[in-house]
């Protein structure tokens, strides 16, 4: 299998018509809004499209921050767009800020098209990721959500020292718990392992 290259680039893993797939499509920031339009509405529109990707926080500095206001206009030509796709939230990298509830109020009632709020949980405590999720349908009762980023870290600085057994019993607690919640349609396991990068 081949394996991800750490080379100074953000998107850039090898991949195949089979991964290509199986994966849920993203229009990652307001640069990709033309392509996203373009997808959803031609011959073969993907199931769902997430609508950006952690406009909140910036990757390692490749990838751009977008204020809720500023990505409710980016976001106008999709949500105009004739498509049977479905459409999951903004994921924010924190989760119950006031960033999708300041989205909400300017997208020009988007939210009606939106029955799936992503989220990115992170938190060593298992009650602590549990408790995001909760917050979160607190906010957004009427909504699916989709747990895309789940670890008890994303980086090597948040204060997680458990070791692979340490991982594998978070997961063993943290998955069924949010199972059983009843509001939460898929979880996608995001980060195995931190690698630190030293990028020119």
């Amino acid at each position: 299998m081949d394996t991800i290259s750490k080379t100074a680039s953000y998107n850039n893993a090898p991949s195949t018509s089979a991964v290509d797939s199986a994966q849920i499509k993203i229009c990652m920031d307001p640069s990709k809004v033309s392509a996203a339009v373009t997808l959803i509405t031609g011959p073969s529109p993907p199931t769902y499209l997430e609508l950006f990707n952690e406009p909140d926080f910036s990757f390692m500095g490749y990838t751009p921050l977008t204020d809720a206001v500023s990505a409710a206009t980016a976001l106008a030509p999709i949500f105009s767009a004739t498509t049977t796709t479905q459409f999951l939230s903004p994921a924010v990298a924190f989760t119950n800020s006031d960033w999708l509830s300041t989205f909400a109020a300017h997208c020009n009632n988007c939210m009606d098209k939106i029955p799936i709020i992503s989220a990115h949980v992170y938190a060593a405590d298992p009650a602590a990721a549990i408790n995001q999720i909760e917050m979160l349908h607190s906010r957004w009762p009427s909504k699916r959500i989709w747990v895309t980023e789940l670890a008890p870290a994303s980086s090597n600085d948040q204060g997680c020292n458990l070791d692979d057994q340490g991982v594998i019993g978070w997961m063993t607690t943290v998955v069924p718990r949010i199972v059983a919640l009843g509001y939460v349609d898929r979880i996608f396991w995001n980060t195995g392992e931190h690698v630190s990068l030293s990028m020119p």
